[in-house]
């Protein structure tokens, strides 16, 4: 089973994205989506805009997770939902609005991993930095590290790249950048979209709050960091 947790406040633009994966997947293999949003009335235009919700190869659920300003408190939610569990075996996949799956994604990722505690980075199109943009681990992994994928310290910026040291320094990852096919990565860094005003709102102040935040947990052990 692959599990795709999905957090946006962007309801449009989720099922575009959403419809994206679908439409690549082989029907070789089912998944299930478990989306967490801010308010109910996101909630009710991702549930009116979603075309896949009868499918027989997915299920899909929406959650209000809360209003906190960025990805992790949404993140934190999704992860310890009661009913998010499965062998070690099952994919675990962190997905956000501007990343696009290739054509055969499951496929591929079922191939991917060896290992039944293991995270992989997967190339994003982007120039390969000290980060995970898109986490994807075995259930396997997802439990070894507690849960934690991006802190609920932080509000959004450098948490995935904490992420990224924590999955290094537990020896968990498997860098497949280089042989992986490209899960895009269409961000305004990367010059693929126009900032919005969400992007807007996680700069400034709370940026830097995020990056002081990164400085002080980054002295911490890999393993007090999961906690």
């Amino acid at each position: 089973m692959i599990h795709i947790l999905w957090p946006t406040i962007r309801p449009q633009m989720m099922i575009n994205t959403y419809d994206h994966w679908v439409e690549n997947h082989t029907s070789s293999s089912k998944f299930r989506t478990s989306v967490a949003v801010n308010n109910s009335k996101q909630k009710s235009k991702i549930c009116e805009l979603n075309r896949w919700a009868k499918s027989a190869f997915s299920s899909f659920n929406v959650y209000v997770s809360g209003d906190k300003k960025g990805v992790t408190n949404a993140c934190h939610y999704l992860t310890h939902l009661p009913d998010l569990d499965g062998p070690d075996e099952d994919i675990v996949i962190l997905a956000s609005d501007d990343f696009y799956a290739p054509k055969g994604w499951d496929q591929w990722l079922v191939k991917a991993f060896t290992k039944p505690i293991e995270a992989i980075r997967v190339n994003d199109g982007y120039t390969p930095l000290d980060n995970i943009t898109i986490p994807i681990m075995t259930m396997g992994c997802l439990k070894k590290i507690n849960r934690v994928l991006y802190h609920t310290s932080y509000h959004h910026s450098y948490s995935d790249t904490e992420l990224f040291y924590n999955l290094k320094q537990l020896g968990y990852l498997t860098d497949l950048w280089n042989s992986s096919p490209v899960f895009e990565h269409k961000n305004w860094a990367n010059n693929k979209r126009p900032m919005d005003s969400i992007d807007k709102a996680l700069r400034g102040e709370v940026l830097k709050a995020d990056s002081n935040n990164y400085n002080i947990r980054m002295a911490m052990p890999a393993k007090e960091r999961i906690k």
